[in-house]
């Protein structure tokens, strides 16, 4: 079955108009085949049958096709008169899905269609939502944001949700697809304290994984919605974009961390570029780039930056100098996998 993967987006002034940044997936889902890998993977590694259902779920838009070379156009709900949006390119032409599936473009709202559409969904936050005009069908949303304002810059793995990076590639596959997911204590209920900042997580894990991520967060573990910024890992081998993101993967497994470190760097960045007068909160951990990324926006952007906290997962203390000028949060010892955490939320 056919389906339009919309990630959750923001708005921001461009002028008295509103331009909005917009990724969509295109793709086809293998729910026979996905079935049928999740009982041979089960068999062979003796999983149990939640685990069995996790790799299900976590690897469905793993094994997806992609949909090529398809216009999809956007309408908002409860829109009075039902008006179409095309997702366009800089120049302003309607873009199609490339080869794999995805539209990276912008769609743009004048003043006055922003303002009907708050009305008629009686948005006060300035979220909204929207569905597909066409097949393939898929829903949407996006916070049109205030240009003042405070912004929460949020890392996912072992940031607010327990991944265990430093444990090992092994353990954190296993987190990653098999296990339940475990929310970090404490991180909701932070962030929920923290009014009508907006929230923008970004991860190193696959856009492939927004779905099961995304529901766990928000839906589980109660964490404010926001948008999602998360790495691109394509499939089609006929892509030069494709080998480009296995160079950049294959430099990670080396631990040297240089896609994940330039993917942060680049969607932060554009955040903050596109939100000049927002000042932004960030929240990450030690157990990877974190605070060599967020030491890098500082240094580009003083006058955003608010504050940096960082979730030592090891233990290198406060005076390393890794955190200057960070406020740490320090983390439980982690020595034998996610099950030790006991009583916290899962999915």
């Amino acid at each position: 079955m056919k389906a339009a993967t919309f990630f959750p987006t923001y708005g921001y002034r461009n002028g008295t108009d509103w331009d909005i940044p917009v990724r969509a997936w295109l793709h086809a889902n293998h729910d026979f085949f996905g079935q049928v890998l999740a009982h041979v993977v089960a068999g062979f590694h003796d999983l149990s049958n939640d685990e069995r259902a996790n790799f299900e779920t976590r690897t469905a838009d793993l094994i997806a096709d992609d949909v090529k070379d398809t216009r999809i156009q956007i309408i908002f709900d409860k829109d009075e008169i039902n008006k179409s949006f095309d997702i366009v390119d800089e120049t302003g032409s309607p873009l199609k899905s490339d080869l794999n599936g995805v539209i990276e473009g912008t769609i743009r709202l004048t003043a006055l269609d922003a303002e009907r559409i708050k009305v008629s969904q009686h948005s006060e936050d300035g979220w909204l939502s929207f569905h597909s005009g066409s097949d393939p069908q898929g829903r949407g949303s996006v916070q049109l944001l205030a240009p003042e304002g405070d912004s929460i810059i949020s890392d996912i793995d072992d940031t607010i949700k327990i991944t265990e990076i430093p444990a090992g590639i092994k353990i954190v596959a296993q987190n990653t697809f098999l296990r339940n997911f475990v929310a970090v204590d404490g991180m909701a209920t932070r962030y929920a304290s923290l009014g009508t900042s907006s929230f923008h997580y970004i991860s190193g894990a696959p856009w492939q994984l927004f779905k099961p991520e995304s529901d766990f967060l928000l839906r589980v573990a109660g964490f404010p919605a926001g948008t999602f910024h998360l790495k691109t890992v394509d499939k089609n081998l006929l892509s030069r974009a494709t080998w480009e993101n296995f160079e950049e993967l294959a430099a990670d497994r080396f631990d040297t961390k240089i896609a994940t470190f330039k993917q942060k760097v680049l969607q932060i960045s554009e955040l903050i570029k596109n939100l000049p007068q927002r000042k932004f909160t960030l929240f990450g951990d030690s157990g990877e780039k974190d605070p060599e990324v967020y030491k890098w926006i500082r240094a580009q952007f003083p006058n955003a930056v608010r504050k940096i906290y960082i979730r030592d997962v090891l233990h290198n203390g406060p005076t390393n100098p890794r955190f200057d000028g960070m406020e740490i949060i320090q983390a439980p010892l982690i020595t034998s996998g996610v099950s030790q955490f006991g009583n916290r939320h899962h999915s």
